[in-house]
């Protein structure tokens, strides 16, 4: 499984290494992300594989696909949080529309929030999208690849263990 990982995020990798642009001063100092080195794992869907990285601390989290300017198809990342609940997600710096999928521990998807509007550089805080759901994972992916993907509330994905680092 780890050989066939490869590709999928060094093309991650490659698409995200641009992510830092002079012209965007928010994000002009910024360090790619997501990151090569990071854990990856792949997920079925209903109708694909998804390549996602896992990112499982406070820093991480916070960090997500800020700056990032594209998305290859089925590639994202998993949020992981120490304990299901409650998920809100502010989508500052976000350079790119995404979708966003609320899983609970036990791998059933919660909540889609499709094409999450990405938020253009300068744009008052308070006029930033914000998104919830409940669970214990999200996972984000490029604006229409979920529903690509057959991924809906009510879809049961497997997981393997995941745990916070916090």
């Amino acid at each position: 499984m780890m050989r066939s990982l490869v590709l999928p995020m060094l093309v991650l990798v490659l698409a995200c290494a641009g992510a830092a642009r002079a012209d965007d001063p928010a994000c002009a100092t910024a360090t790619p992300y997501p990151t090569s080195g990071a854990t990856t794992i792949e997920l079925t869907a209903p109708h694909a594989k998804l390549h996602v990285q896992v990112v499982a601390s406070y820093a991480t989290r916070e960090r997500g696909l800020m700056c990032i300017t594209a998305l290859p198809e089925n590639v994202g990342m998993i949020f992981v949080f120490p304990t299901p609940g409650k998920l809100n997600f502010w989508m500052k710096d976000t350079r790119i529309p995404l979708d966003m999928v609320w899983v609970a521990s036990d791998g059933v998807v919660t909540a889609v929030a499709a094409k999450v509007p990405r938020t253009k550089p300068g744009t008052p805080d308070d006029e930033i999208a914000t998104r919830q759901g409940e669970g214990r994972y999200v996972i984000e992916l490029a604006a229409g690849a979920a529903a690509r993907a057959g991924i809906k509330r009510g879809t049961k994905l497997t997981l393997p263990p995941l745990s916070a680092s916090d």
